[in-house]
């Protein structure tokens, strides 16, 4: 690969397939090292058209096809409100409506009447023995395990059979005295755990991508960066909404009263978005890298894909540890 002077790289005219540097050649022209005909110009605008079309949420699907010059031509206006709309959509959405969800179910509160019945074994009238009734108010989204409700010492015999009836449900809304923090622990702080590891890695792309050596007189290259990272929302963001799903299912299983039938399942649910977003950050990334074919914004991929892969699985998966150690 040839170099001229001491200019920034990101100053000369390079071939975005394989990096060679074009400068003092007529464009458009196929590249001297890999062929390919670079057309400053055409490649531009079929970047951008590819990057606003719907066709660009799939791009993992084949990267190989993908346009090349993503990270270096979309720094237009047009470009960098797609980004902006998408990491809007697919990340910061649904962890407002996560937080907004929490919040709006707490302020709702189930009221009901608990019949618990006994009755012998085997007796084929169950007749009841022993008969308990409780009134309960609990709120949407409150873990109430209610343990030692028939009293600490109550042991029910071995042959007794205990039936649950509820009776005289109804869901109001009771504003809060004062919030508890727990259940938005419980249930909002993975969605919002899993943005913190975009955030780093994004700050990874766009310190890389600002360097010294590539764009010292360039800041439209550290957009068109930022620009093309916006790529991986979808697939972080699929996580993310599976999570507010989640959210969504548990909060109506609350008002119904089937949390406790519900918990374990739900239990399943976020371990699974955990390793949605953890494949996302050691699929998705590489990808992401592999699409500077012309390696000028990661020249040495390995260490680049460590890096972006820590930030987005790593950060989390700390940020979790510490806070449940707080707790």
């Amino acid at each position: 690969m040839s170099s001229t002077g001491d200019a920034p790289r990101s100053l000369r005219p390079f071939c975005f397939r394989c990096g060679y540097d074009l400068t003092g050649l007529t464009l458009p022209r196929p590249c001297p090292e890999c062929g390919f005909t670079y057309d400053p110009v055409r490649d531009a605008e079929a970047a951008r058209a590819w990057f606003a079309s719907a066709r660009s949420l799939w791009w993992f699907v084949r990267p190989s096809r993908n346009p090349d010059g993503l990270f270096h031509v979309l720094h237009d206006a047009g470009s960098v409100r797609v980004a902006r709309r998408r990491r809007f959509r697919w990340l910061l959405l649904p962890a407002i409506l996560t937080f907004v969800t929490l919040l709006t179910g707490t302020m709702f509160v189930v009221e009901y009447d608990e019949k618990i019945s006994y009755y012998e074994k085997g007796d084929p009238t169950r007749t009841p023995v022993s008969n308990r009734w409780y009134h309960e108010s609990d709120r949407v989204f409150y873990y109430e395990l209610k343990l030692f409700r028939e009293g600490l010492f109550f042991k029910k015999p071995p042959s007794w059979v205990r039936v649950t009836e509820v009776v005289n449900r109804r869901v109001v809304f009771v504003f809060p005295d004062e919030l508890d923090p727990l259940p938005f622990f419980l249930n909002g702080a993975p969605c919002f755990v899993l943005l913190l590891g975009y955030l780093p890695a994004m700050f990874v792309i766009r310190r890389r991508s600002g360097s010294r050596h590539l764009s010292v007189d360039r800041p439209e290259f550290t957009l068109s960066a930022s620009s093309a990272a916006a790529l991986t929302a979808p697939v972080f963001g699929a996580a993310l909404w599976l999570f507010y799903a989640v959210v969504v299912a548990f909060g109506i299983a609350t008002a119904c009263l089937w949390a406790d039938r519900t918990f374990e399942p739900a239990a399943y649910l976020v371990l699974g978005t955990g390793g949605c977003w953890a494949m996302a950050g050691i699929v998705g990334f590489p990808l992401l890298v592999s699409m500077d074919r012309a390696r000028v914004v990661f020249p040495n991929r390995l260490w680049a894909n460590v890096v972006l892969i820590l930030a987005a699985v790593g950060v989390p998966v700390a940020v979790f540890c510490c806070v449940t150690a707080f707790l």
